[in-house]
């Protein structure tokens, strides 16, 4: 979910606001033209590459879809698909293991980040603080497919690394939903901590700066944690009936699907796998629908809350600016607290980076297989093209954002809702799938094509100006100076560095996505190189060493993006990837 791009409470007593309000209607579509000229082009692309996937995967739903036929010729059944999907007998059961997870999830990510945000928050040393969120937050950037491969690894019976596995937990159909369910919480932790870290500094950087506010570790502290982690559960109440495909995809298998399989997993192998498209585009649609309604009602509760609490009105008033005031004991005890989940932290890096150096692991020349002939290649040649990818994406990204921080743009309240619609339904891979399937030649680019909208992140860079330069907005048009001057002047150079920020998330998305190249290159000779890890964790490898090594390798882009702009990757921009909680 992203943030509110909302005028701030306190806004400036100038004269633009004044000026342009006197303006009349068409007067105010010539003083802001700019603006519906620049989001054309944007938009335009959007309507091709997600609207009309979408509009595809609908009329397939409402249709008996025949692949030969196609659209226009398959025969109309209306909601007769949906019975269908209703009536089957597994459909029940997918549906409550979806909701079970997803709500198991969300309550333990909420009540542990809670306990984890107070803890840190009472740790004096900001060095030692900003270290243990730092390390809270690693594993959001560890690519799911790198997880799920070294899950296999360490619960394999015949390779286990440091125990006995009798019984391979990813084959018990009871254990393994609590597994699934605490393995996305050690995963996501890191963000609703750093969200709630800094509301708290939001709000300590406000007591400093007016001394007569009421003050206390109620107001300061646990007030602000609260608002900000149930703003992070109900943002994960959007995704009720989503899940994270690329970990599920490589985990769940047959003997789990009584407490395990979803209705995503079902979505793909019925729409994909076994080509019962207008089933599997049923499927689709209902999540799609159920998104939407929960997008729209959680962007109603939270766009104050949002704005207020987790966007800060200045670089330094995050996290930044909390004073811990528990003493050498209230660092103590939040170290401590901290340390359980820092340690499986650092656990999970051995396991990835050193153990397979001395595990005694066969790593000469007859350990290696031909996906360490093909991995080099994909990583250079996928690198670049997502690297050109979220260059685009960033330009994209800034054009769309613009018009929200005009606040009397003619039709800016139809454009938000616009946005939003799209942004609530998503996309729909069935009808992605089918409009580029001919494609073969052109199979890669297209993936990255169709993966290059976050609408999101749109609106986490018009709140951020918002919150930040809605006065300097204000003044600049007061002064007579056109819009596009206030684009080159005031907006990115405001903005450039959360763009950054935002366009590095979207590269490690793009990376570290397993569901699309699944779908459109099977082929390992254009694999990139999340698909070349799978089809290795699948494939029969007299070694584990190439699976290993391919873990090494893919996570490396993601995490050393994360460390180099740590310290602009914070909470408003992680908002952006809401669809990864």
């Amino acid at each position: 979910m992203p943030s509110n791009p909302e005028r701030p409470e306190h806004p400036a007593s100038g004269t633009a606001y004044t000026e342009v309000e006197g303006l009349s209607f068409g007067q105010r579509i010539w003083k802001y033209k700019l603006h519906y000229f620049i989001v054309f082009p944007p938009l335009a692309l959007l309507f091709a590459l997600q609207v009309w996937p979408l509009i595809m995967g609908v009329l397939i739903a409402l249709k008996d879809y025949n692949l030969f036929k196609g659209i226009a010729g398959s025969e109309w059944v209306g909601l007769g698909n949906f019975s269908a999907l209703f009536d089957r007998p597994e459909f029940i059961r997918l549906l409550g293991n979806t909701v079970s997870i997803n709500l198991s999830h969300m309550l333990l990510t909420g009540i542990g980040a809670l306990v984890l945000a107070l803890a840190l928050a009472a740790v004096r040393p900001r060095w030692l603080r900003g270290a243990l969120e730092t390390l809270l937050l690693l594993p959001f950037f560890v690519p799911l497919t790198v997880v799920a491969a070294l899950m296999v690894y360490v619960f394999s019976p015949s390779q286990a690394p440091f125990f006995a596995v009798e019984t391979p937990l990813l084959l018990q159909a009871d254990a393994f939903r609590s597994a699934i369910v605490l393995l996305r919480t050690a995963l996501v932790w890191g963000v609703p901590v750093a969200l709630a870290l800094t509301a708290i500094g939001i709000r300590h950087a406000a007591a400093e700066a007016q001394p007569q506010l009421p003050g206390g570790y109620l107001r300061l502290t646990l007030l602000p944690a609260l608002r900000a982690v149930a703003a992070f559960m109900l943002i994960q109440l959007t995704l009720l009936l989503a899940e994270p495909l690329d970990l599920m995809q490589v985990l769940v298998n047959p003997m789990v699907y009584e407490t395990a399989d979803t209705l995503g997993l079902y979505a793909f192998r019925t729409g994909i796998i076994t080509a019962e498209f207008s089933i599997g585009a049923a499927a689709q649609v209902l999540q799609s629908v159920v998104q939407l309604v929960l997008v729209a009602l959680v962007y109603l509760l939270l766009r104050g809350l949002l704005r207020r609490d987790l966007v800060r009105p200045r670089a330094d008033a995050g996290a930044e600016a909390i004073r811990g005031r528990g003493g050498a004991a209230g660092t103590t005890i939040g170290s401590l607290i901290a340390l359980l989940p820092a340690a499986l932290v650092l656990f999970g890096l051995y396991v990835l980076f050193i153990h397979p150096w001395l595990a005694g692991i066969d790593t000469g020349p007859a350990a290696q297989s031909e996906l360490s002939g093909l991995l080099g290649g994909a990583m250079l040649r996928y690198g670049l093209l997502y690297a050109l990818a979220a260059v685009l994406f960033m330009a994209l990204t800034a054009l769309l954002a613009y018009p929200l921080t005009a606040r009397r743009l003619p039709g800016r309240a139809l454009y938000v809702c616009g946005l939003l619609l799209a942004l609530g339904l998503g996309t729909h891979p069935l009808g992605e799938y089918l409009m580029l399937r001919e494609l073969t030649g052109l199979r890669p680019a297209a993936l990255v094509m169709t993966g290059l909208f976050n609408l999101a992140a749109v609106f986490v860079l018009a709140g951020v100006f918002n919150r930040r330069c809605d006065e300097r907005k204000r003044a600049h048009e007061a002064s007579g100076r056109g819009e596009l001057h206030a684009f080159f002047t005031l907006f990115l150079p405001q903005t450039w560095r959360t763009l950054l920020a935002l366009g590095a998330l979207h590269f490690v998305t793009l990376w570290s996505g397993l569901m699309r190249p699944l779908t459109f290159l099977p082929d390992p000779e254009q694999a990139p190189p999340m698909l070349l890890l799978y089809q290795s964790i699948h494939g029969q490898q007299e070694s584990i060493w190439p699976m290993l090594q391919a873990c090494i390798w893919v996570s490396l882009p993601p995490l050393v993006l994360f460390l180099l702009l740590r310290r602009w990757i914070v909470s408003e921009t992680l908002l952006s990837q809401w669809r990864r909680f």
